[in-house]
């Protein structure tokens, strides 16, 4: 909405320029200014309307400075070009500004499993503790680890062990809140970010997860279990690192007293 405010006001603002200097000056080309704009902040739909919108406005301003009475042809051709040309230019913006968003959107993906990669979490991370510090909603993080996972790598091959970690990783992505982010940290380690969680729905989440990977994991062939650290803190933590750290710290306690299951700590600052 500010995109579109601020480029009708360039649009106004050039359209009065380019009357007020129309003897001196042709200034077609400063109507770029909004239709890249618009392109880059708001779409190709809204960039193609501007480039229409400036388009008109120059062939006005050309007809009231008397451009159109020699040579007709050429006068048409020339705005009809320079229609082209505005089009042309938020045609190419938009898509310059696709690509950039694909890229970011690529760079936090983990290439595997296509969930977020350690990056979009620490991202996440660091949104989530400066809301936490406005609101006061606790929130959790539920570290994953497959027990064992080395066994089915050397057993099974990597191929194997690949598929058996996007298995995991669509488990957890399908049981999830669209607010919640599913992450791998590395190798067979997973994160869960919940926002607005206190200690009992963490737990309870916690055992849900267990469940369903279990379930899933032998219903595809594999027996496995899963050590799981979860962290909820009522106070934000100073950085997310802290924060990662107390859930890995509990994952590894679950791993020591056996394997298999989920221990749950809350971490008051």
């Amino acid at each position: 909405m500010r995109a579109m405010l601020l480029a009708g006001i360039l649009l106004l603002a050039i359209a009065t320029l380019d009357v007020l200097t129309r003897v001196q000056l042709r200034i077609p080309q400063f109507y770029l200014i909004p239709v890249v704009l618009i392109a880059w902040r708001v779409g190709l739909r809204a960039s193609i309307a501007t480039a229409i919108l400036a388009a008109i406005i120059v062939f006005f301003s050309s007809i009231q400075a008397g451009n159109h009475n020699a040579r007709a042809f050429l006068f048409y051709a020339e705005q009809l070009a320079t229609l082209t040309f505005f089009i042309a230019a938020g045609v190419l913006a938009a898509r310059l500004r696709e690509i950039q968003d694909q890229t970011a959107e690529f760079v936090r993906r983990d290439q595997l499993t296509g969930i977020a990669n350690r990056m979009a979490l620490m991202e996440r991370l660091k949104l989530e503790l400066a809301r936490h510090r406005r609101t006061s909603q606790s929130f959790a993080l539920v570290f994953i680890d497959c027990d064992n996972f080395k066994e089915i790598n050397d057993r099974r091959g990597h191929l194997e062990g690949d598929h058996f970690l996007q298995i995991v990783a669509a488990t957890l992505q399908g049981a999830m809140r669209m607010t919640d982010l599913v992450s791998r940290l590395s190798g067979d380690e997973f994160i869960v970010l919940l926002p607005d969680t206190d200690p009992c729905g963490a737990q309870c989440v916690a055992d849900t997860l267990e469940v369903r990977l279990r379930e899933e994991t032998i219903r595809t062939g594999w027996s496995m279990t899963f050590s799981i650290g979860v962290a909820v803190f009522p106070t934000p933590p100073a950085n997310p690192d802290i924060a990662i750290q107390h859930a890995d710290n509990l994952m590894y306690m679950a791993k020591q007293a056996g394997k298999g299951r989920s221990i749950l700590e809350v971490f008051e600052v």
